[in-house]
């Protein structure tokens, strides 16, 4: 059994009518958060990228909201679910994703992810085939071809990120403070207004010891970066049997097009589609990426296992 810390939460942050707030209890005793929007027929389960809080991807997904009801879900260790410890590696998140699914919503279900988020949707359609209707993965963590060296150990990419993840900041006096100091940095730089917005409000929380803390704590977010699976998704592509849809950010080096291609040509259905901007482009370019994702979820709806389009 898992414990885990007395996480602080985020505050209350001004909600926008369109957004319900979502919690799960997990199989051993943790109560994730997350929200809720749109009130269109098809159910979307959304799950966000390493560090980021679903509210951070609003703006972008927004614009499934007449097709689509969005069920966000923060995996333990972000946006305000708890923190586990020790680190209890991918394996406890993408078991989480199943049973959300499998308990709460009408199945097959649409999985849409972003970096993490998109690898932990992989697995479950690969290993719980009969949740899942398709895919739509945002820039997935695919970036090395099949049989490449470079799957079974970590790249001075990874090490450069894991190094710069663990000596973050990772406290200051208050909320103002920490967008003047997070505003400029990394890819927070390109973000749209809107959501580094939602990440200063849902990103950080009340610490014990006086001003606001990163609710994934640092050690957390490197660990994940660390312990991921960075080959066994070539495994798991080969048991997919519903359609897929990568979308990848355009200037992005993490989801490289000759792997996205490679991927979507070893599935049944299986499209790539563009949007500008990196591996953030959703919270760089909130409006067009959620046009792209909306697109996706077109091809998908559209979509049969035997590979033709419903006009």
């Amino acid at each position: 059994m898992t414990g885990h810390t007395d996480q602080p939460r985020p505050p209350d942050a001004a909600t926008p009518p369109d957004e319900r707030p979502l919690h799960f209890d997990t199989a051993d005793g943790l109560r994730l958060t997350g929200a809720v929007w749109g009130e269109g027929a098809r159910e979307v389960v959304f799950s966000p990228g390493n560090g980021f809080p679903v509210q951070t991807y609003r703006a972008a997904l927004q614009a499934l909201a007449e097709a689509a009801t969005v069920y966000a879900l923060n995996p333990r260790g972000q946006g305000g679910s708890p923190v586990p410890q020790p680190y209890p590696g991918w394996e406890a998140q993408w078991g989480d994703l199943a049973a959300f699914v499998e308990r709460t919503r009408r199945t097959p279900a649409i999985l849409l992810g972003h970096s993490l988020g998109s690898m932990l949707s992989l697995w479950v359609a690969a290993h719980r085939p009969e949740l899942v209707h398709g895919l739509i993965l945002c820039d997935p963590l695919v970036t090395w071809l099949p049989g490449d060296p470079r799957l079974y150990e970590l790249t001075d990419m990874q090490r450069e990120l894991i190094a710069r993840t663990e000596a973050r900041t990772a406290h200051w006096p208050d909320r103002e403070a920490a967008h003047a100091d997070l505003r400029g940095r990394g890819s927070y730089a390109a973000w749209a207004d809107e959501p580094f917005a939602a990440f200063v409000a849902h990103g950080l929380a009340d610490a014990p010891d006086g001003g606001v803390t990163l609710a994934c704590p640092p050690w957390y977010e490197a660990s994940s970066y660390r312990a991921r699976p960075t080959y066994d998704h070539w495994a798991w592509v080969e048991h997919i049997r519903c359609p897929v849809v990568v979308v990848r950010g355009k200037e992005s080096p993490v989801c490289r097009t000759e792997a996205v291609e490679e991927l979507v040509g070893r599935v049944p259905v299986g499209s790539v589609l563009t949007a500008p901007g990196h591996h953030t482009f959703l919270q760089e370019h909130p409006r067009r990426a959620g046009q792209t994702v909306a697109v996706a979820l077109d091809i998908l709806i559209r979509s049969g296992p035997d590979g033709r389009m419903r006009l």
